[in-house]
């Protein structure tokens, strides 16, 4: 038994034309990885200016804005420069925008501490989250949340 191949059937040039019109079969159906930046200033362009985005209502909703500036991700960049390993971009103050003067790059423990969420606690008249004064005093959050009730209950009996 003898075979033909395409090549000897249809002739180099029909064949090669035939192939041409077949469209290229993709390398890999996995996307390629967003480099750091650019995820970080899609993440906040989301967030404060997509009402459908989940993140809507604790950004945009709330009325917080990405500055003008870095509505052009190459200001963004020249502004925060490149993001350190670790860090995330934290808003300074939580109900200001998204702009260089309130903006920083921090750690998870650092934003953990800046929430709108975050119990502050007043000791000796310097307030601070209620973690940093455990920390710094080597106890639990519970337990200086339990000295501050007993102090307010005293101060509400008149007691010192």
């Amino acid at each position: 038994m003898s075979y033909v191949t395409l090549d000897e059937l249809l002739g180099p040039q029909l064949l090669e034309d035939m192939l041409a019109t077949i469209p290229p079969v993709k390398q890999s159906a996995r996307p390629k990885p967003t480099p750091p930046m650019l995820s970080t200033w899609r993440g906040m362009m989301q967030r404060c200016t997509n009402p459908n985005s989940q993140a809507w209502p604790n950004y945009g909703g709330r009325g917080i804005k990405v500055c003008d500036r870095w509505l052009e991700y190459e200001n963004f960049i020249l502004d925060m420069g490149e993001r350190p390993e670790g860090r995330t971009i934290d808003r300074i103050d939580n109900n200001g925008d998204y702009s260089p003067e309130n903006c920083r790059w921090s750690t998870s423990r650092e934003q953990a501490l800046n929430k709108r969420t975050t119990l502050y606690a007043e000791l000796n008249g310097r307030s601070l989250p209620v973690q940093t004064w455990a920390d710094l005093l080597g106890v639990t959050p519970v337990l200086v949340q339990a000295y501050l009730l007993v102090e307010k209950q005293l101060k509400a009996l008149d007691v010192e």
